[in-house]
C-alpha cells in the first residue's frame, strides 16, 4: 500500500485499482474540442474523431491485459497532456513503445 501510495505522488496522477484497467477518458469533451478549433463545431470533424477514440478504444481494450504495466502508465500520461485524454494517441504511444522496445537501438562508434 505504501509503494503505491508512493507512486501514484510521484506521478502525479491516481492509479486505477488494478494496472489491467484501463484509464477512462472524456471522448466527447476531447472531440468537440477537437471539432471547435476553426470556431464553430464541425459535425464531420466530430463525428470522425469519435469513430477514431472508439475504434482505438475497441483495439485497446481488447489487449489491454497484455500491455506492460510501465507502458500502460506512461502513455496514459501522453495520452491525458490535453486534459481530457485520447485513446488515439494511447493507442499510438503504446504501438510506438512496443516497436522501439523490440528494436533497441545500438550506438556506434
Amino acid at each position: 500500500m505504501l509503494r503505491k501510495t508512493l507512486l501514484i505522488i510521484a506521478t502525479g496522477f491516481p492509479l486505477a485499482s488494478s494496472a489491467s484497467e484501463m484509464p477512462r477518458y472524456d471522448v466527447e469533451a476531447q472531440c468537440k474540442q477537437i471539432a471547435s478549433m476553426g470556431g464553430n463545431t464541425s459535425a464531420v470533424m466530430l463525428n470522425s474523431c469519435m469513430d477514431m477514440e472508439q475504434k482505438a478504444y475497441n483495439n485497446l481494450k481488447a489487449s489491454w491485459n497484455e500491455i506492460p504495466e510501465n507502458t500502460q502508465r506512461q502513455c496514459h500520461e501522453v495520452a491525458s497532456i490535453g486534459g481530457n485524454g485520447s485513446y488515439t494517441m494511447l493507442e499510438s504511444c503504446i504501438e510506438m513503445e512496443t516497436q522501439a522496445a523490440e528494436k533497441p537501438k545500438k550506438f556506434e562508434y
